[in-house]
């Protein structure tokens, strides 16, 4: 091997490295047999600290939201075991169950009864009725006492002596885990249909979530991920669309008519750049402002003038809602784009195998595919953000950064769309020179006008036109 081809292969293990520690997500997808062996792994080590039998730790578990430090903390702080049992209504342990002969206090029949450690008794048939009835319709794994007023919570060996069908028995152990995840903090259950895994985050920030079920959510809410907006912003939005729907026709069509001669036009990708298919128009336009495309278009486009919705017939209420059409129209267009652009990837992926491309190149791709989603996603949510915002001078400086981002999103959209179809294997380096200078740019934009809503919110120098929490 000549020297040149081994440094160019060591350069190329270390730059895919780097893709992949870049590329690592913070946090870990866990399927239902993960989170019961993650769950029995936190009982484990509990356990080995307050010695009590599993079924007890894990309601203590459950009572502190699975935090250890905070229980054991508690537990430290309690004069006797007994006491802090008592502060979550579960009783001292007990051998085991314990049967006396005697007439039920439910069904008043003759037989042998048993309970938990409150003393109340029943006979064998009528806990198995109230614990499968409170497991099958109330879709409960934590169940007191049957007996009115008895706030003892029953642990899983006393619940899983009396329960005997297999199939009820798998449904408690699902409902265990469920009440792990929801009482976890840093748990969160993937929103996709069907799917049946839980995000485990390293911290209760927000993080963007993309599940191998093919759903991306944030990780706070579980909706669509909204950076940067707050997940009570979006719920605002989501809330102020929802009124607008309700009076006006408002979602952009994928068929416009073209600004100049109205010869109708359909999107046909993710770019917004557009020309006119009419061949004595061939007028080159956006699609979501439809002003004719030139070096000032990226100001105009990001910018909203009240102005352009004021008169003499004008109200308050009309004004308004032209503003949130304003700023809804490109949110919508933007979202048009980026799925576009997801169809996009499935061209690239299949470019890449046609032209035999190597780690280096075919990352180089796959990683200027990744800024353009993510790029176009906060772009797309940056109307929003703009939506609620006063003007004032952090205001300009925001939607300069905005258009900024625009144009960058948009260029590199349009290469990869125009170009990667129909590229040479012979123009490739040229191509892949031109991607990587643009990716490197778009994700600088991206960066500073992220980082600018976080000094905002920091600094606390936002102000909004209403109140979006």
């Amino acid at each position: 091997m000549a020297l040149d081809d081994y440094v160019e292969e060591i350069y190329m293990e270390k730059e895919k490295e780097k893709r992949q520690e870049k590329a690592k997500p913070l946090y870990d997808l866990l399927t239902q047999e993960q989170l019961k062996s993650d769950m029995d792994n936190i009982i484990t080590d509990a356990q080995s600290v307050l010695q009590v039998p599993r079924g007890i730790c894990r309601l203590l578990l459950q009572a502190y939201n699975w935090n250890k430090d905070t229980l054991f903390d508690h537990f430290y702080e309690s004069p006797d075991t007994a006491t802090f049992l008592n502060t979550v209504h579960i009783g001292l342990p007990d051998p085991g169950i314990v049967f006396t002969m005697g007439e039920c206090d439910v069904c008043f029949e003759m037989g042998e009864l048993s309970g938990p450690s409150c003393s109340h008794k029943a006979c064998a048939g009528c806990w198995k009725g109230y614990l499968e009835d409170k497991i099958r319709s109330d879709g409960v794994c934590d169940m007191n006492c049957m007996m009115p007023n008895c706030e003892l919570l029953l642990e899983d060996e006393k619940v899983l002596f009396y329960i005997t069908d297999p199939a009820l028995i798998s449904l408690y152990h699902k409902l265990t885990v469920n009440n792990y995840v929801s009482s976890n903090r840093r748990l969160k259950w993937c929103p996709g249909i069907d799917c049946g895994r839980a995000v485990k985050l390293p911290d209760t920030s927000r993080h963007f979530v993309s599940c191998p079920c093919g759903a991306e959510f944030c990780s706070s809410c579980g909706h669509d991920f909204h950076e940067p907006l707050t997940c009570e912003m979006m719920k605002k939005w989501n809330s102020k669309t929802q009124e607008s729907s309700k009076t006006l026709v408002w979602i952009a069509r994928f068929t416009k008519p073209c600004p100049k001669c109205s010869t109708p036009i359909e999107k046909d990708g993710g770019c917004n750049v557009i020309v006119c298919t009419l061949p004595t128009c061939r007028l080159q336009f956006c699609w979501i402002c439809m002003r004719p495309f030139d070096k000032d278009h990226m100001q105009f486009c990001s910018y909203y003038d009240v102005s352009q919705n004021t008169g003499d017939e004008a109200t308050e209420d009309r004004v308004n809602v032209a503003r949130h059409l304003f700023y809804h129209d490109r949110y919508i267009g933007h979202r048009q784009s980026l799925e576009f652009e997801r169809k996009l990837r499935k061209i690239v992926d299949s470019n890449i195998e046609y032209l035999r491309l190597d780690c280096h190149a075919s990352g180089q791709l796959k990683t200027a595919m990744e800024a353009l989603f993510a790029s176009r996603r906060t772009l797309m949510n940056s109307y929003i953000f703009a939506f609620f915002l006063q003007k004032d001078n952090n205001a300009r400086i925001f939607e300069n950064n905005q258009a900024d981002l625009h144009g960058a999103v948009e260029k590199l959209s349009k290469t990869l769309h125009d170009k990667i179809k129909k590229q040479r294997p012979e123009n490739l380096g040229k191509l892949l020179t031109e991607i990587h200078d643009k990716c490197v740019y778009v994700e600088h934009r991206r960066k500073i006008l992220l980082d600018h809503c976080k000094e905002g919110y920091d600094y606390n120098f936002w102000k909004f036109e209403e109140q979006p929490f």
